[in-house]
């Protein structure tokens, strides 16, 4: 990316977007992949206009073949080309003085050669799918291994007669939303049952598939008073708290912290 010294506009690099375009498409299925010829828009913006440079239909007809083999390795049906006709930006397929009909050849040409790319994009295909599983086991262990210690932590707790109803009364909390009805919350929501503290109500994304004897509300909702929040997603607290500030005064807890940092002798 530079400035162009000589009439102003910025001034992109070709090749560079177009690999950038190749590397952004994931091998996802049901992806629309889309490529470009040119791009120009100094004819309507004069120097504050943009300009992709260094184009050529060889060099359009080499990278749309590679864009047409990662689409088919994809198993997708459709594949956009922007675009046909838009001669104030430099986005046009037709026959032109400078090159004729050369940019209208290389779209055969990438037609013809596509297949020569296909095995390399279905070998990357199976990498990144394997990458993703790999990704996802690790999250999935992650968050087990945070369930573990946080459950391990509480159990040992309750053997020792502490429960966190007589943590949060020294706080001066005597109602709290539990955030994240999933087993956590519903252990928690156990936890204070018959006690002292109140539970006012929950909050969960799934709120119609839970089943619960108190109210359960999602997040876009209004939420009722109560004196903190408690928030039982162990992975997600910062960001699920940055959510709820913006929507409520009420003070926001980590389940977490409450059972790991309220006794650190334990």
């Amino acid at each position: 990316m530079a400035e162009n010294a000589y009439r102003g506009e910025l001034l992109l690099d070709y090749q560079t977007i177009w690999k950038e375009i190749i590397g952004y498409c994931s091998a996802d299925k049901n992806q629309a992949y889309g490529g470009f010829v040119g791009y120009d828009t100094t004819p309507r913006q004069g120097s504050q206009g943009i300009v992709i440079d260094g184009g050529a239909p060889e060099l359009f007809g080499e990278n749309m073949s590679e864009l047409i083999a990662k689409n088919v390795a994809a198993h997708n049906n459709l594949i956009f080309l922007n675009a046909w006709n838009e001669w104030g930006e430099g986005m046009y397929l037709e026959p032109d003085q400078r090159y004729g009909e050369q940019y209208l050849q290389a779209i055969g040409y990438a037609k013809a050669h596509y297949k020569e790319h296909v095995e390399k994009y279905r070998r990357m295909d199976v990498q990144e799918s394997n990458a993703r599983e790999k990704k996802e086991l690790e999250a999935k262990v992650f968050r087990y291994k945070k369930y573990w210690e946080i459950l391990d932590r509480w159990l040992s707790l309750r053997e020792k007669g502490i429960c966190l109803e007589e943590i949060l009364k020294k706080r001066k909390i005597n109602s709290v939303a539990v955030y994240g009805m999933g087993m956590l919350g519903m252990h928690l929501l156990n936890e204070f049952r018959n006690g002292d503290v109140k539970v006012s109500y929950g909050i969960d994304a799934k709120k119609d598939k839970i089943k619960a004897e108190i109210p359960i509300y999602s997040i876009y909702e209004e939420l009722p008073e109560t004196d903190a929040i408690i928030v039982t997603v162990p992975y997600a607290f910062e960001e699920i708290k940055e959510r709820l500030e913006k929507k409520t005064s009420y003070l926001i807890l980590s389940l977490e912290s409450l059972i790991m940092d309220s006794l650190p002798n334990l």
